[in-house]
């Protein structure tokens, strides 16, 4: 498809059927999770502000000396589909990779307990996990640690989740700001007195959306936050016009 980019293009290579937008942040996920830098072909200027966006979602790119670990190297026939982040022992950013030639809908599931070398996660088996889509934008639900994770994916998708250990109090599942989805955008995350605050990097003139889980809890209203239909949910929206780290916090009852 001569003058468009990677990025634009629904047909990158033989056997793909997938959507222009999957391939896209199929593309910027997996150079993002598995190769740590990413090469253009066009000037910024020359893409559409849906790709900027998209491209948006995966900046910065990873400073610190480890990367994903693909947990299914040994136990799956093919290219790994599985890699998983460890923030911390109870916050994994895993990312499913629909790599399958020619282009299908695949099912990939993900048992979290058992040794990672086996293709698991490692989680604990006693506990309740919090599953939240980035790209998709939704809430998966909540997987205990002793079950396993499936998930249908698209045609060359390639699907961020971030997974978490559910708390006794209210607390942070996702951002629409980078598909890390707070590792690099919040800091000084913290309940105490009914309160979960923090503080965020937000970009200029762009609405900083913040989910939270609210585990059983009531949160006192406010303009700037909406809760789901069936009140497990909470978003707090938060916009500045200019760049700024700016501090938030939501009240409880």
């Amino acid at each position: 498809m001569p003058g468009k980019s990677g990025l634009e293009k629904n047909e990158g290579f033989t056997g793909w059927s997938g959507t222009g937008q999957d391939g896209r942040r199929m593309t910027l996920t997996m150079a993002y999770v598995a190769a740590s830098r990413l090469l253009l072909t066009k000037s910024f200027r020359d893409l559409s502000p849906e790709i900027i966006r998209d491209l948006e979602r995966t900046f910065p790119y990873p400073t610190e000396p480890r990367s994903a670990r693909p947990i299914d190297a040994f136990s799956h026939k093919g290219f790994p589909r599985v890699y998983d982040f460890a923030v911390t022992s109870d916050w994994h950013q895993v990312t499913l990779f629909n790599n399958t030639l020619p282009t299908k809908v695949e099912t990939i599931a993900i048992p979290l307990a058992g040794e990672p070398v086996d293709g698991a996660l490692g989680l604990d088996p006693a506990a309740e996990y919090h599953v939240y889509d980035f790209w998709n934008d939704s809430y998966v639900g909540t997987v205990k640690g002793a079950g396993t994770l499936t998930q249908n994916l698209r045609p060359g998708e390639a699907r961020m989740l971030s997974i978490r250990k559910v708390q006794k109090n209210p607390q942070v599942l996702s951002t629409n700001r980078h598909l890390m989805q707070g590792y690099c955008e919040l800091s000084d995350v913290k309940w105490e007195n009914n309160r979960l605050s923090g503080k965020a990097k937000v970009v200029a003139n762009e609405p900083f959306k913040l989910t939270i889980a609210l585990n059983g809890r009531t949160l006192v209203a406010a303009p700037d936050l909406t809760v789901s239909p069936d009140g497990k949910i909470a978003v707090l929206t938060l916009s500045r016009p200019a760049n700024e780290t700016i501090k938030w916090s939501i009240e409880f009852k």
